[in-house]
């Protein structure tokens, strides 16, 4: 990454924490209590690093914001059936992706960046896109390591 594409890296993963710290639920973190969408954001991206050090930069972009905001559309909305639980998975992918490429956008991304991050949120190419798997595949480790106990 050049210097002006690392600053650019910055800038966006600041705004998503700054997104992430207006979250009103806070979850401890054995150091005292944080807002709990910023706190994921962090598990994720240090899992990322262990799981997959030479992650693609919209790679790393998409675990720092996959749960951007996500307080903002609760579960509670959405039936409490498998039907409602789908629709609010769909709508919170669309959600997060929205946020983030106007986020992106702001810090100086340009299209295919952002359509590349919005995919790899949304999981598009699932069981085809090596890539997109390796979020769910760093969730898991991540929810092992720092919400089993929990």
């Amino acid at each position: 990454m050049t210097g002006a594409d690392s600053a650019r890296f910055a800038r966006a993963i600041a705004r998503f924490d700054a997104a992430n710290g207006e979250d009103p639920n806070r979850e401890s973190d054995g150091g005292g209590v944080r807002p709990k969408e910023l706190l994921y954001a962090e598990r994720m991206t240090a899992m990322l690093a262990r799981f997959a050090p030479q992650a693609s930069e919209p790679l790393r972009l998409a675990a720092r914001c996959q749960h951007i905001q996500r307080w903002k559309i609760p579960r509670a909305d959405y039936p409490m059936t498998r039907a409602g639980y789908q629709q609010w998975r769909v709508r919170l992918r669309d959600f997060h992706a929205e946020v983030a490429g106007a986020i992106l956008r702001d810090t100086g991304y340009d299209d295919a960046a952002i359509a590349r991050v919005g995919s790899l949120i949304r999981k598009e190419g699932l069981k085809t896109d090596a890539e997109v798997q390796t979020p769910a595949d760093v969730v898991a480790p991540a929810f092992l390591h720092s919400y089993l106990a929990d």
